[in-house]
Order: C-alpha cells, then structure tokens, then sequence
C-alpha cells in the first residue's frame, strides 16, 4: 500500500510540473487539447550570484553629494547587454529619477566586472538583455 501511496504521489508530481511548463490550448474545430512545450534557457549570471551582485553594488555605489544635498532619491532602472563573453554592454536607462541618479547608474554599469553568459538551447552562449533596478535611498537623518 505504501508503495501504490508513493507512486501516486510521484506520478502527480511530474504532471503537475510538465502541466506548469506547457501551455494548453484547443482547436476551435474539435475538443482536441494540444500541449506547447516551452524551454527557458539558462540567464547571464553575476560571478557568485544575486547576492554577490547586491553586494558588488552596496560597494561601488557612490551617491552623488549633489543629489544628497538636493534630496533627491528613487528607483532607476538599467537595461544592458551581457555578451557573449560575459561583458556587459549598452547600458541605457528604462526609468530614471534624476540625471545625477541616472549617471550614476550607468556608471554602475560600465565598470561591472564580466558575467558568466546566458546559453541557447545547443548550449552555446549568446547575448542577453537583463535589467536591473538600483534603488537609491538617502539614510534618515536624526534628529
């Protein structure tokens, strides 16, 4: 019994995960379900992953004085390129706050140290777009 249990269990465990990677959709013609299988390719990775990156921005990050004196603050968000070879290209801004912010955030950008590249489906890397929010908070002052 324990094993039938067991089967169950793994049996609609691999349905549920093919079930979350296809998308289900019928012919108007029949009833006829038909399953599209999608692959998402491996993305460009920092070196040492999301929290090296945070990590890696919380030291180089210089905060404008101009913009600390003005009280300025906000969310910009880049848009790059991870190359081939792993060199981040193209920095643009998506969404800016101020252009002392936005300067900043492509300087960020500009002086990132090589990714590990995003891969196709035959393994072979290629390019990739990623964006990245920098959020840009002035400490609270005590009074």
């Amino acid at each position: 019994m324990r094993r039938f249990l067991l089967l169950v269990t793994v049996m609609l465990s691999a349905m549920s995960v093919s079930v979350a990677m296809a998308d289900r959709h019928t012919t108007k013609e029949t009833d006829e379900v038909f399953w599209d299988i999608y692959y998402i390719p491996p993305q460009p990775e920092f070196p040492g992953g999301q929290l090296a990156l945070m990590e890696w921005i919380k030291q180089n990050m210089v905060y404008p004085q101009e913009a600390i004196a003005k009280g300025i603050e906000g969310r910009v968000i880049v848009k790059f390129t991870v190359e081939e070879d792993g060199t981040v290209t193209n920095g643009k801004i998506v969404r800016g706050v101020d252009p002392l912010l936005d300067k900043e955030a492509l300087r960020l950008v500009s002086i990132m140290p090589k990714w590990s590249p995003g891969r196709r489906f035959a393994g072979k890397d290629t390019r990739f777009t990623y964006n990245l929010p920098l959020s840009f908070k002035l400490p609270k002052s005590q009074d």
